[in-house]
């Protein structure tokens, strides 16, 4: 339906971008069973890739937009798609400078050094809190502790994109305490930008 809308005008001046940006969805629905998303309440649905580029081709070469923000609950939920998808941006000279949100536990060099030559400038993570038992009470994996999402943290540092962090305080009976460890981890992270949400009933 971009046909019927000034495309042209939709541009995101709060993050620096003054061409036109535009929105696509590849899949829908996350892995993941965090108790404040709705995401994960059903199965994950993904697209097809050539049907993704073909989206992909019409924005490039019909509208002239050249910035995407993809809003996939997670673009990175299967390793093999999502580095598919980038190597046919690559291979059909697509020159987009995109973001993505994406889960810490789907991060390795690969995926990121695939989004990085196929234009990602931005990545998403949610690490919510910096303290294992509200982790645990949120519907974290085990495997989901501060230690570990620094640690990824520092694989995605190490290419040129902006670590756009968000995180959740207020959860369900969290002390005052909790809250610092989540404030001690975002310094340790030391992301581009943070992203604080106040959980809400």
């Amino acid at each position: 339906a971009r046909h019927i809308l000034r495309i042209n005008e939709y541009v995101d001046y709060a993050r620096g971008v003054l061409e036109p940006q535009t929105s696509v969805i590849t899949s829908r629905g996350c892995v993941g069973r965090c108790g404040f998303c709705s995401a994960g309440e059903t199965f994950v649905r993904f697209r097809s890739i050539e049907n993704v580029m073909e989206e992909l081709e019409e924005i490039f070469h019909k509208y002239h937009i050249h910035n995407l923000v993809f809003y996939d609950d997670s673009f990175t939920t299967k390793k093999e798609r999502v580095i598919q998808i980038c190597k046919e941006i690559v291979k059909r000279n697509l020159n987009f400078s995109y973001q993505v949100q994406l889960r810490l536990d789907q991060v390795d060099d690969e995926v990121m050094d695939w989004l990085v030559k196929s234009g990602c400038e931005q990545v998403g993570p949610g690490i919510e809190s910096g303290n294992p038992d509200i982790l645990k009470s949120i519907g974290k994996l085990s495997k989901i502790t501060p230690d570990f999402m620094l640690e990824k943290c520092k694989i995605v540092k190490k290419y040129p994109v902006k670590l756009r962090c968000s995180y959740i305080m207020g959860w369900i009976d969290e002390t005052e305490e909790q809250v610092r460890d989540t404030i001690e981890l975002a310094k340790r992270i030391d992301s581009d930008e943070n992203d604080l949400s106040i959980d809400t009933p």
